[in-house]
């Protein structure tokens, strides 16, 4: 008797531990498609802006964070048109304000600033 006793035991923790492993392998390709799933949003949204190209005036800058320099721009156009650069670290942004005006050109990530402190060529590097 006592030998079926542990027979079951033995068969019910392989279950138990077969049903664990499938679990936790189930959520590992679940997380993994995710995360290509939102590699590729990116790399489309990186593209799409890379192709866009507009120009306006600098209607808000948002730093956050500190180290490198990231901000969220707000460009609105002729037409009233508002359009906002996500998080972005831009290179010699320093002295950019509100109401330069910006060009992007497509197939670029150049940035040229007309304003008070005169024309800037800034680089975008997306994040």
């Amino acid at each position: 008797m006592k030998g079926t006793y542990k027979i079951i035991l033995g068969v019910v923790i392989v279950i138990i531990i077969a049903f664990a492993v499938k679990n936790f392998y189930e959520r590992y390709i679940l997380r993994k498609e995710y995360l290509k799933a939102l590699e590729e949003m990116e790399n489309e949204y990186i593209n799409s802006f890379y192709k866009s190209n507009f120009n306006g005036i600098i209607t808000y800058i948002k730093e956050y964070e500190k180290n490198p320099n990231k901000y969220v721009i707000g460009v609105m156009d002729s037409a009233k048109n508002e359009k906002t650069i996500g998080k972005v670290e831009i290179t010699n942004f320093s002295n950019v304000m509100e109401g330069d005006t910006l060009r992007k050109k497509s197939n670029s990530f150049e940035l040229e600033i007309s304003g008070q402190k005169g024309k800037i060529l800034s680089l975008i590097k997306y994040e």
